[in-house]
């Protein structure tokens, strides 16, 4: 019993690593407001003003869950470009 447990143990950890040496591609609005050090309040006005790169996970809805992808994030803070170039858009299409 103890041996479950503790193999239990060892993979939540495992996981836990992982997580860290590989980054969320994709962030919440809590995550990416955490990693630009930015209140979520800021991270919401970015994105109603199109400030910052952004998707929903519907489209459509524009009361649904926003995404941030984190190299388009990145990128944006580097030129300040938020539209995406065409390369962006073939990345982002590899993950949907």
């Amino acid at each position: 019993m103890k041996e479950i447990t503790l193999i239990k143990q060892l993979e939540k950890l495992s996981n836990k690593i992982d997580e860290i040496k590989q980054p969320k591609s994709w962030m919440t609005v809590d995550e990416i407001s955490k990693y630009l050090n930015i209140s979520t309040s800021k991270t919401r006005q970015l994105v109603s003003n199109d400030e910052i790169p952004y998707s929903r996970t519907n489209p459509l809805d524009k009361k649904s869950k926003l995404l941030f992808n984190r190299k388009l994030v990145d990128s944006w803070l580097l030129t300040g470009n938020t539209k995406p170039t065409k390369r962006d858009i073939e990345k982002i299409k590899q993950f949907i």
